[in-house]
């Protein structure tokens, strides 16, 4: 009696995990268009404004290899630049938890994404690719 095993085929496999990932990636650079009221929109070309100062969010690896903006809750003045800065070696977005503004594009490592927040307001953001990352911006 001749025993069957199953063989697996791992070429067709790595085909559709590469269509896969390929899709989820693309997925990541696509924003929702702004639902809340105007007045909650920010401005994310810094080069048309002069931000009246500078602040940093970094985005760092705590030592049970999960990752966080640091730090968490920013409160700042209108005028106010944000520049968030990836330390760590996975990409990281900067994504609105309500698209009151427009998100990052996956940043690499020691990549920054700079917002010049023009309205008060409270900013809720995550990351798309990290969802438990977590962060606001406070800003009156």
């Amino acid at each position: 009696m001749q025993r069957l095993v199953p063989q697996f085929h791992a070429r067709p496999l790595v085909i559709v995990l590469a269509a896969v990932v390929s899709l989820l990636v693309g997925a990541c650079g696509v924003s929702p268009t702004p639902t809340g009221p105007p007045s909650t929109l920010v401005t994310q070309s810094p080069s048309s404004l002069t931000p009246s100062t500078t602040v940093m969010v970094k985005i760092t690896e705590m030592p049970a290899g999960v990752y966080i903006f640091s730090p968490e809750t920013l409160k700042i003045k209108v005028g106010t630049e944000v520049v968030w800065t990836n330390n760590t070696f996975p990409g990281h977005t900067v994504t609105s938890d309500t698209g009151a503004f427009k998100g990052s594009s996956p940043l690499g490592q020691n990549q920054t994404f700079t917002m010049i927040f023009t309205q008060p307001g409270t900013f809720h953001y995550h990351c798309a690719l990290h969802i438990y990352m977590k962060g606001t911006i406070i800003v009156s």
